[in-house]
This record gives structure tokens, sequence and C-alpha cells, in this order.
């Protein structure tokens, strides 16, 4: 998916949701995040996060009180975030995980809030043929050609090329 001009956000996760956010591009989300997640991996006995921590998302905040609602499994890869407000959000307690090989350049507050750093993740501008006007293909020199992971990669792109196309995968909606 491309994902562009949103003002308030790009992608938003609440509840039991399970997402698997994998090679997006979204930008230009000024007044809000790419991607923002609400409510948490909870034990609904004692209201505290649990789990194991590959891949979850430990918040219960006052907010998650009125629901049971968890996330057991986050899975955010080869997606390109750049030139919004924040990267990756998770509103409440302790930090998220299940994010890498992603791009986050140029979002004006933050790349991470709650949420930990990707071990692969780069931070360079992504290099786009006309982000003006909406083309988010990459460019020859893009950093993220060959840069992302075949774990969740789907088998073509949004133009239905087949990934990968050359030595490795890239984030991105788009292979090179």
């Amino acid at each position: 998916n491309v994902i562009y001009g949103n003002i308030h956000g790009g992608i938003f996760v609440r509840d039991n949701a399970n997402p698997r956010i994998i090679n997006n591009t979204i930008t230009g989300a000024h007044d809000g995040a790419a991607i923002r997640v609400n409510h948490g991996l909870r034990d609904s006995e004692s209201g505290s996060g649990s789990g194991d921590g590959s891949g979850n998302c430990f918040v219960a905040t006052a907010a998650d009180e009125s629901s049971n609602a968890a996330i057991s499994s986050l899975e955010i890869v080869n997606n390109i975030i750049t030139d919004n407000k924040d990267g990756l959000v998770s509103q409440g307690g302790q930090p998220c995980s299940g994010n890498d090989y992603n791009n986050l350049s140029n979002n004006s507050s933050y790349d991470y809030t709650g949420f930990t750093k990707g071990p692969h993740d780069i931070f360079d501008a992504p290099v786009f043929d006309d982000p003006e006007n909406g083309d988010y293909h990459l460019q020859a020199d893009s950093p993220c050609i060959d840069a992302g992971t075949s774990h969740g990669a789907p088998d073509t792109d949004m133009d239905g090329n087949l990934r990968p196309n050359g030595e490795g995968y890239d984030m991105g909606a788009y292979e090179f």
C-alpha cells in the first residue's frame, strides 16, 4: 500500500488486532503518526502487560481498563515511513517490538515513541521518483533497494512485479 497525505495519520491499530504491516510506503501525515498502536498485550485478570517479548506490544493504560482487548502479535516490516510528524507510536506503558527492516526518515517529531528500534532499520531519505506528484517508486540510488527481508513479504509489489527483483527484497510498496 501507498498511504500518503493523510493529515492525522497513516495506519491506526487498536484492540485485539494482530497486525502484519508489511511493505507499505507511508508519508505525509503531518499532524499524526505513520503507524499508531493503541491497547496492548494484557492479562485480563490483573490488567498488567505480559508476554514473551517477541513481536509483542506491552501497554496497559487507564484507557485500556474498559476493554480486555489485546495485541498478541505485531509485525511491522519492510516499510518506508517518511515525512510524517511521527513514525511508529505506541500509546501507553512499555515499548513495542516486532518492527524491523523499516526505513524511518525525516519524521518531524520522533521516529519511535513506545517502540524499540529494529536492529535492521535504516534512517536515510528513500529517494522516490516523483513524490510531489504521488509517484513513490524507488530511484536506482535508493537505500531501500535490497535492504528488506523476505519474512512476510508479498510475492508481488503494488504494480504486480515479482519480489524480489535483484539480490534482495526492497522496502516499501514498490520493488525496483
